[in-house]
């Protein structure tokens, strides 16, 4: 098992930008899959964990998620199978610092709202692009004879930071709500 540590500059304080080093363009992809699809929480010997749970049919996306966890923690990832989805999950004692837990239970039963450190260096690109590939669906509408792009999750703070990264990417998008969600 590997652990993700923060260094501490010299007042003892941790630095999430340190650790980040600039690759917010990967930080925004991995937040992205993380809010659609991620969690964080507490294992007994008081160490956190990042799990990211995909659903297994789609082997190439666990491979680039894979990558990418390592790329960012600069440790290996522990990849299990779990009914029809592979878990990937990084430990370390400060990844509910770089990864924020949002209260206990559901996500979208809680308030969501991004890190400062992401919110002032976003990639809007990267962001969509987890929060796509975590919740997202690209399919063909046999009635009306086109190809759509959809979107779907039970958040409605989540929605509202993926319409976020639309407008900024300049995409158009109707909303369509589940009153039973919303």
């Amino acid at each position: 098992r590997t652990d993700i540590s923060l260094n501490k500059n010299r007042d003892g304080f941790i630095s999430l930008e340190s650790f980040i080093n600039g690759r917010y363009d990967l930080y925004s992809y991995l937040y992205g899959l993380y809010l659609g699809d991620g969690c964080v929480y507490r294992q007994k010997k008081g160490v956190d964990a990042l799990t990211i749970a995909l659903d297994s049919k789609y082997i190439e996306l666990v491979e680039e998620v894979r990558k990418s966890l390592e790329l960012f923690s600069g440790n290996k990832v522990r990849v299990y199978l779990r009914g029809n989805c592979y878990n990937l999950t990084i430990y370390g004692k400060h990844i509910k610092d770089i990864f924020i837990k949002y209260g206990k239970g559901k996500k979208h039963n809680n308030y969501v709202y991004l890190p400062n450190i992401l919110l002032k260096n976003i990639c809007y690109k990267s962001m969509a692009k987890g929060l796509f590939q975590s919740d997202g669906s690209y399919y063909y509408d046999k009635h009306n004879k086109k190809y759509f792009y959809s979107f779907t999750n039970m958040s409605k703070d989540i929605i509202d930071i993926f319409t976020m990264c639309l407008d900024n990417l300049d995409i158009s998008y109707d909303l369509q709500y589940n009153s039973k969600n919303v």
